[in-house]
């Protein structure tokens, strides 16, 4: 239990880290202009895909780190549920308003104000927070898959998703 406890949390901060190293590196070439709409910090459309882009990426390798850890197929849908927690809070709970006067996005704009300060569309939060856990569950599944069709995970010499290495079980029968 303690191995997939530490599997999720690994996996769940890997995710977090490769998301922020992607959309890093997409802010280094689109900068302000090709993140927000005109002078507002409205998201423009090429940002707001970047970022559900970069979330399903980092997802997928987050769910296939976790069932690599944990060597346990049940690890992967901790880590899902736990994405799904969390990528539905920012939905549900109120971004503050911007400050009065502050509309109009300066021309120079950091990376991490332009974090605190951007207004993504509505729709994209929610969107962000189903794209997460499918994520993890798809990383995750691909690596069950390969088990099943003779590569396994490392620390699964049997492909059963337990890691034990004497089961004949089958890679998706985790019970």
């Amino acid at each position: 239990m303690a191995r997939t406890i530490v599997s999720v949390i690994a996996a769940f901060l890997l995710v977090q880290v490769l998301v922020f190293l992607i959309l890093s590196g997409a802010w280094m070439i689109l900068g302000a202009e090709g993140a927000f709409r005109g002078d507002s910090w409205n998201l423009s459309p090429q940002w707001t895909w970047t970022m559900l882009g970069a979330g399903l990426a980092a997802s997928i390798a987050g769910g296939a780190a976790c069932l690599v850890m944990a060597a346990r197929g049940n690890a992967v849908m901790h880590l899902a549920v736990i994405s799904l927690i969390t990528g539905v809070l920012p939905a549900v709970l109120p971004k503050p308003e911007p400050p009065a006067g502050a509309v109009v996005r300066p021309q120079a704009v950091g990376m991490f104000e332009a974090m605190g300060s951007a207004r993504p569309p509505t729709w994209q939060p929610w969107a962000a927070a189903m794209l997460a856990p499918a994520g993890v569950l798809i990383g995750g599944r691909m690596l069950l898959a390969s088990a099943r069709r003779g590569t396994t995970a490392a620390g699964d010499p049997d492909g059963c998703g337990r890691g034990c290495g004497t089961c004949s079980a089958t890679a998706g029968d985790n019970g």
